[in-house]
């Protein structure tokens, strides 16, 4: 059984304190980020295991948030994206139960995007390599984080399949209940510009896809969702410059 189990049957409070100090201690370590790969990475480890690697992940994100020049973070988002398609992969495929780290994954993504910058590399979409890979099974290039999708190829996928818009739904959710928490420092608002131009974009279209849908299930997944960005539209047009005109189409339901 891998240590970090521990955490998560273990009973004696001591004993807790004891093990959550040292784990801490490990994921606060130079050799944070590999232990982070090698957990996600390596086959038969338990879902807590893999799950302490995303959020080993996590810490060392907010640990080197403002010293940016001390990790490669181009080397972090690749390896985050492949690890994002494998488990998303083992979801849909091998009915592997671990929606808790791919939304640890979201929330690891979501931080390189909003607080981090990208040498090189312009990315300002972020749900396109999302929806990339439910497309094409397999993780997008660091190249291809802005490519060209096809959402009614995604819209068709999800009459089958309602996993593959839960996720692209789940991703633009928290990214925009990050934004909340950020405010409004988020990169002197170019971050709000990029959700009102580029997510909110698939965001709606997907939205409206799921009322329009007469199917639910499909419905209530829309709604389930919609709370965040009507949160985080009244934000944005309290806080910056962006303005939100087109709101219709989703409040109308």
């Amino acid at each position: 059984m891998c240590i970090r189990d521990s955490l998560y049957t273990e009973r004696d409070p001591q004993r807790i304190k004891t093990l959550q100090a040292l784990l801490q201690q490990e994921q606060k370590s130079p050799n944070g980020l590999l232990i982070a790969d090698f957990l996600l990475s390596t086959p038969g480890l338990s879902l807590n295991c893999k799950f302490f690697g995303a959020l080993t992940y996590t810490v060392n994100l907010n640990l080197y948030k403002t010293t940016q020049e001390k990790i490669n973070i181009i080397q972090v988002l690749n390896r985050l994206l492949i690890h994002l398609s494998t488990s998303i992969s083992e979801l849909r495929y091998d009915g592997v139960q671990n929606l808790f780290i791919i939304k640890k994954l979201f929330s690891n993504l979501s931080l390189i995007f909003n607080s981090y910058k990208l040498q090189d590399v312009e990315w300002i979409n972020p749900l396109k390599p999302l929806i990339f890979m439910l497309i094409s099974n397999q993780p997008p290039s660091i190249d291809q984080l802005n490519i060209e999708v096809n959402l009614m190829q995604l819209v068709e996928l999800s009459y089958k399949d309602k996993t593959p818009i839960r996720l692209v739904l789940e991703f633009s959710s928290v990214l925009v209940e990050d934004l909340l928490k950020i405010g409004k420092d988020a990169e002197k608002g170019i971050i709000h510009e990029y959700i009102h131009s580029n997510v909110y974009e698939i965001t709606k279209h997907l939205t409206v896809f799921t009322f329009e849908s007469h199917d639910d299930d499909l419905i209530l997944l829309g709604l389930e969702y919609l709370s965040s960005w009507i949160l985080y539209i009244s934000f944005a047009h309290n806080n910056t410059a962006v303005r939100y005109k087109d709101l219709n189409n989703l409040l109308q339901y």
